[in-house]
């Protein structure tokens, strides 16, 4: 799961989901933020291409929960 640059996020949503999509560092810094309002299919880039070499957490918090996944900069 290494990335070098961007990361593609994809949400299916059968009802509205509103929130954000999140990258924090290692820290627990928020690097980036990005709302959504999501009805059906949508995909949402995240550009990594300034961030220096490490790990991130990607976290999509909605109206329905929330979901994380770690990801690693080149």
């Amino acid at each position: 799961n290494p990335t070098s640059g961007s990361v593609l996020v994809s949400l299916n949503a059968a009802r509205r989901l509103t929130g954000s999509i999140q990258v924090i560092d290692v820290n627990g810094k928020s690097m980036q933020e990005q709302p959504i309002n999501v009805l059906g299919r949508a995909d949402f880039t995240l550009n990594l291409e300034q961030f220096t070499a490490g790990l991130y957490t990607i976290l999509l918090r909605t109206n329905e929960g929330f979901a994380s996944k770690i990801i690693s900069k080149e």
